[in-house]
């Protein structure tokens, strides 16, 4: 890809290797990206690798380190475009539900949210519209939990999302 596209490269190899599910070449290649983005001062890329090796981090189950990672990102890319850092509200919306704090998930889903409904990001309004129906669900409370639901799945549809459509169905 040459230099100015090296990190970038080395971003979605690691990608490739996560969806893979080979975690440990993961980790290495999304550190490599981080570092090679670093080196050459892309804090778009770096901040991105940084929120996919936190969510490799969660996978692995190690919850307070994939938390601090998520933080770094967001320090990184707090300057730079919408997306990216919605991207680790979610995660940090995810990470906060599996250790079991429903009021920082719904916080973080919902900056997270705000944050893509100013881009119209549908998939990922639809991702954070069932992470926050999700934690709704867990704690009781079906109202928000209903009318989240109702829009990601009218959302899901409408971009053609089947997966979260059987997921928003289930749930």
């Amino acid at each position: 890809a040459g230099v100015p596209h090296e990190a970038a490269a080395l971003r979605l190899l690691a990608l490739a290797s996560l969806r893979a599910g080979r975690l440990a070449e993961a980790v290495a290649g999304i550190e490599e990206a981080a570092a090679t983005a670093h080196k050459l001062g892309d804090e778009w890329e770096e901040g991105l690798a940084l929120a996919i090796k936190a969510a490799i981090l969660a996978r692995l189950g190690t919850l307070r380190e994939a938390h601090q990672t998520y933080e770094a990102a967001l320090d990184v890319l707090r300057d730079n475009n919408g997306w990216g850092v919605a991207q680790v509200h979610y995660g940090l919306g995810s990470v906060a539900r599996h250790r079991g704090d429903p009021q920082a998930a719904i916080g973080h889903y919902q900056e997270a949210l705000a944050l893509y409904r100013e881009i119209d990001a549908r998939p990922e309004i639809a991702r954070c519209l069932a992470g926050i129906a999700s934690v709704a669900l867990a704690q009781g409370n079906l109202e928000l939990s209903r009318a989240s639901l109702t829009e990601s799945l009218r959302l899901s549809l409408a971009t053609g999302q089947r997966l979260p459509v059987a997921r928003g169905l289930e749930a």
